[in-house]
């Protein structure tokens, strides 16, 4: 895990920040509000690596933010089994993914892109895509790993 304070920065540079550094590869980046010295509102960074790449992202962390500073550590992640899945909808073929603990369905999760452009591609709500697509996926993969 890499983690920098920033306190200094234009809020917009963000974005490009985050997708450097998945380019370099992070394997998850993320900011968090926080109150800096002197109380000042700032962000808390933290991007998830693999130890390989550590070097390569705190090179994009210095070159491309204001941080003059990071901390890094080792972390254990745990994740759950998980499989992505095309389910059939009313709007069309979603990608979804599907994440057991054990053998007990815990998790369904629509791919979000793919329900967004199938919404704006047939003009209905987002919502309904989404519906639609967490009533196929309920049906095809019911609390058990297919």
């Amino acid at each position: 895990m890499i983690d920098a304070n920033i306190d200094d920065m234009n809020p917009q540079l963000f974005e490009h920040l985050a997708e450097r550094l998945m380019l370099a590869g992070a394997l998850d980046v993320f900011w968090v509000p926080a109150q800096m010295k002197k109380g000042r509102p700032g962000v808390y960074l933290q991007v998830l690596a693999h130890p390989d790449s550590v070097d390569d992202l705190l090179t994009v962390i210095f070159t491309e933010s204001t941080s003059i500073g990071a901390r890094t550590y080792p972390v254990t992640k745990r994740m759950l089994q998980r499989k992505m899945f095309a389910v059939q909808t009313p709007f069309g073929a979603v990608r979804t993914k599907v994440a057991w603990l054990g053998a007990k369905l815990v998790n369904v999760s629509p791919e979000y892109e793919d329900c967004r452009q199938i919404a704006q591609k047939l003009n209905v709500p987002l919502k309904e895509v989404i519906a639609a697509a967490m009533v196929a996926a309920g049906k095809l993969y019911p609390n058990r790993i297919p």
